[in-house]
């Protein structure tokens, strides 16, 4: 199975002057968190969304909770409490018991790994309540060229998608678990530290009426960090 390690970081920017082909992304799904208290008092409760296919005890998704007044990942502070997601599913919920709304301007972030570099989803609630800000990451506006692709992706701000070691991957298939094994055909790594930008890969030949994965992976670890994912075909 190929790793991050086996990406070259040598690729030079695509041409894009030669000839697109078109495309359309015809399915998304992307690691979600939010918090879902609001009343002053209560503890801070959270809902979460993983990847399909992962396992986000055994791959050590992990929840940091940080006092910023602003809704981003504030990179050189150190958490205000952090908590390893206690089940396998998919889909779960919990709180903080030692942190409570109106107590400080919160940000929750929800990381593929045990390192703060690794989060992916962002959730923000202001000082006595409020408004709550979500940022989960996302992919769109997929472009196919005669030998690249590029695709539009969001972080959440404070990502260094370049520093961390950020890349994206496709492979041939239909369903979204696949990413988490098997060859990749092509990869590449985000050669930006913009929270958003466009990422590419050189040296590709999308076949048309094949469906494809396109998968963004958060840091320099493991299959284990896949933060989004797009299904596309070349029509």
């Amino acid at each position: 199975m190929k790793t991050s390690a086996d990406i070259s970081r040598t690729q030079e920017a695509p041409d894009l002057s030669e000839e697109m082909l078109g495309s359309a992304i015809s399915e998304k799904f992307v690691t979600q968190c939010w918090i879902t208290s609001e009343s002053v008092g209560e503890n801070l409760a959270y809902e979460y969304q993983a990847m399909p296919g992962c396992s986000p005890k055994a791959m050590q998704h992990t929840l940091f909770v940080y006092e910023n007044p602003e809704p981003s990942i504030p990179r050189t502070k150190q958490p205000r409490a952090v908590t390893k997601v206690p089940s396998d599913d998919t889909q779960g919920s919990g709180f903080f018991e030692d942190v409570k709304i109106g107590g400080g301007d919160y940000v929750l972030g929800y990381a593929t790994g045990p390192d703060p570099k690794q989060i992916v989803s962002l959730s923000f609630i202001p000082k006595r309540g409020g408004r709550i800000t979500e940022i989960n990451p996302d992919l769109n506006n997929l472009q196919v060229g005669i030998s690249h692709i590029s695709v539009e992706y969001r972080m959440p701000p404070g990502s260094l998608p370049q520093s961390d070691g950020d890349y994206i991957a496709i492979k041939e298939g239909r369903n979204f678990v696949d990413l988490y094994w098997g060859e990749f055909m092509w990869a590449n790594w985000v050669t930006s530290n913009d929270s958003e930008g466009v990422a590419y890969i050189n040296g590709t030949s999308i076949v048309r009426g094949k469906s494809y994965l396109l998968g963004y992976y958060k840091s320099d670890y493991c299959r284990s960090n896949l933060a989004a994912a797009a299904k596309f075909v070349l029509k």
